[in-house]
């Protein structure tokens, strides 16, 4: 196949524009109140059911080249949130503390995890290695008979996308 000049310059061209958008779209700048964590009605009623849910928050160095993305250094935490019965509040479990953060409602809860997200974001980030940051429901942490539901249903997908903040460097 043989291709003349302007041709194989709008093909540059056009992969260019096309890198360029994917990178756009895969990493974004955000502050603590974009941070959004919001579960559906679904999850919500998941959890004062008794399920526990699981999220997943990684910080990596993010290096990317047109449309390929590779991450050079990754830190891994985890948060469960869970909902006590009889004080009817939700527990925030991070890693394998044993010291739960105890909120009154859900909504506080996933405000706790965000925050304690960005805490560990600021910690690890500086102007030499910026860090994003990216949390996500685990769904395969979820029992057997919600997990297929849960691959399928908006519902529940909760996921940040890949942030980086602004306020980090």
């Amino acid at each position: 196949m043989k291709f003349s000049v302007p041709k194989l310059l709008l093909l540059l061209l056009a992969a260019v524009c096309i890198s360029l958008l994917l990178q756009n779209g895969l990493s974004k700048t955000a502050t603590l109140d974009n941070l959004d964590l919001d579960l559906s009605s679904e999850a919500l009623s998941a959890v004062d059911a008794g399920v526990e849910l699981s999220f997943t928050c990684r910080y990596a160095v993010r290096e990317s080249w047109w449309i390929f993305s590779r991450e050079r250094v990754s830190k891994e935490h985890n948060f469960t949130l869970s909902r006590h019965a009889l004080s009817n509040s939700y527990m925030v479990k991070r890693d394998a503390y044993d010291t739960p953060h105890i909120s009154r409602s859900a909504t506080e809860a996933t405000n706790f995890i965000a925050a304690e997200a960005r805490k560990l974001l600021e910690s690890y980030s500086s102007s030499a290695l910026p860090y994003s940051m990216r949390i996500s429901l685990n769904k395969f942490d979820l029992p057997t008979p919600m997990r297929l539901k849960a691959f399928i249903a908006d519902a529940w997908d909760v996921d940040t996308g890949w942030i980086k903040w602004a306020s980090a460097n």
